[in-house]
């Protein structure tokens, strides 16, 4: 039914949005200290990761990622002739749209790389959705070029890996050296905007992150407002 696939979109963003506004609070905890700049990356990187998938989710795009487990047991009922293609790739990672009429919901593989396809699903969908000039919104163009990863700009998710994984340096006195302007566009949606108008592309490792602070300042910005005019507005008594 039209209003089952309603109600579970609606549950699950209002539980999604509950998980970024945690992620939100620690992410301004541990921005008041610049001793441990590293973990508030990564924490600014999931932060606005899921803001990125529950903005996604609004548009009628639901990101799925299942473990190999998960999947063997749902596929096991698979049927028709491209069924053993198919399974011979392994597929873990999915992206769903709702049909026009709301009776059901179809899901593709997306890729090995569940993050960067992400990234490129909200450049192209939702920034995508507005007006092409951007001389008029100069910070509109650069937002699509921080979630491309193109143009001299690096992708969330690079570096994220760069910064988690790749190089644990970054976890020691090195990363603090980092810390500004990343720290203060944290404190603040107008540092953000400032920093992101001044930049046309990243330069260095503390423009790197500081691009992180303020595409997880722009989202977090846009999903607490529709949450508020959606559930806080036209749902009272559900919990912010």
């Amino acid at each position: 039914m039209p209003s089952d696939i309603s109600l579970a979109v609606l549950r699950d963003y209002h539980h999604g949005f509950q998980r970024v506004n945690q992620q939100w609070l620690s992410v301004k905890e541990l921005s008041k200290n610049d001793d441990h700049v590293a973990w508030t990356v990564v924490s600014v990187y999931y932060c606005a990761f899921f803001c990125a998938v529950e903005i996604l989710r609004l548009q009628g795009k639901f990101l799925m990622s299942l473990t190999t487990d998960e999947s063997n047991i749902l596929f096991k009922a698979a049927t028709g002739s491209q069924k053993e293609k198919f399974l011979s790739k392994g597929h873990t990672n999915f992206v769903g749209s709702i049909s026009h009429d709301f009776l059901s919901i179809e899901f593709k593989s997306s890729g090995a790389k569940p993050h960067k396809f992400a990234w490129s699903q909200l450049a192209h969908s939702t920034f995508g959705a507005l007006p092409n000039r951007t001389s008029d919104w100069i910070e509109l163009d650069r937002f699509k070029k921080i979630c491309k990863g193109t143009t001299t700009w690096e992708q969330p998710s690079d570096i994220r890996n760069r910064w988690n994984y790749r190089d644990a340096v970054f976890f020691g006195p090195r990363g603090k050296g980092y810390a500004y302007p990343f720290l203060k566009i944290l404190k603040g949606k107008d540092s953000a905007t400032a920093w992101v108008t001044d930049h046309c592309k990243v330069s260095s490792e503390n423009d790197a992150i500081a691009s992180l602070a303020v595409i997880c300042q722009f989202l977090w910005g846009a999903l607490e407002q529709s949450y508020s005019l959606g559930f806080s507005q036209l749902f009272p008594d559900v919990e912010a």
